[in-house]
């Protein structure tokens, strides 16, 4: 995340094209990290969460889908619903891991929501 926001306040900076397009790249790939399937970190975050803490990522993933409309935002989204009701959770959840997990999606969404604007 720290590589993203370096690359895009060097873009505020110099207004040179190819520093956006490196945040925007690095904010999408770690989007993508953030599935929470097998090997992925999100994946392992995910074991960390309890059912309730599941459906909050869910639905913050589609409250950041809703105005990205970024189709890896919803397909991260599709999996944190199925992992949430339809697969094994433990009884207590981490609620650190899931403030982290929120706060993650929201400043890539951001990210990729400038990248889209400029």
């Amino acid at each position: 995340m720290g590589a993203a926001i370096a690359a895009y306040a060097v873009y505020g900076v110099t207004g040179e094209a190819i520093w956006a397009a490196i945040g925007h790249s690095a904010a999408y790939l770690n989007l993508f990290n953030l599935l929470p399937i097998w090997q992925l970190d999100g994946g392992r975050g995910f074991e960390a969460l309890n059912r309730l803490h599941r459906a909050v990522v869910a639905i913050s993933l589609g409250a950041c889908w809703a105005l990205t409309r970024e189709g890896l935002l919803g397909l991260i989204g599709v999996v944190a619903v199925y992992r949430a009701f339809f697969s094994g959770a433990p009884r207590r959840g981490d609620a650190t891991v899931l403030a982290r997990f929120v706060l993650l999606v929201t400043v890539f969404s951001a990210m990729l929501l400038l990248g889209q604007l400029r």
